[in-house]
């Protein structure tokens, strides 16, 4: 079974297709963390899945976004020009997915924002 998300309130349930995986690092360990929030300004729910590769020499993660209810039932890849790892859950504010992450060059922390409405992620 797959991963499903699930409505406490109304008892409606969804079922999250499968990542899209298109290299073979896809096959190696990974970690994929999915962060849920809504756009107000579309009205639409979205899941932001997060794909980092565990290995020495990794390939970059992997960006993908979910619309619930839109069709075709789909992840879609998206672009992220921030090189980052993150490293906490996520917060949902006001069309707005919030979370903690390292930079990859630096090793500085900071707070990233990711816009459900236009899929672009920001400092």
């Amino acid at each position: 079974m797959g991963e499903i998300i699930c409505n406490p309130c109304t008892g409606k349930t969804i079922s999250l297709p499968k990542l899209v995986k298109t290299t073979p690092a896809a096959r190696r360990r990974r970690l994929a963390d999915r962060f849920f929030g809504y756009d107000p300004v579309n009205n639409q729910y979205k899941v932001l899945c997060i794909t980092q590769y565990l290995a020495q020499h990794a390939t970059p993660n992997h960006y993908q976004i979910f619309t619930l209810g839109a069709k075709p039932k789909r992840w879609r890849f998206i672009d992220c020009d921030i090189p980052h790892t993150h490293l906490s859950d996520g917060l949902c504010i006001d069309g707005f997915v919030y979370y903690i992450a390292r930079t990859d060059a630096r090793m500085m922390c900071l707070m990233m924002r990711f816009d459900l409405n236009s899929e672009k992620f920001n400092i």
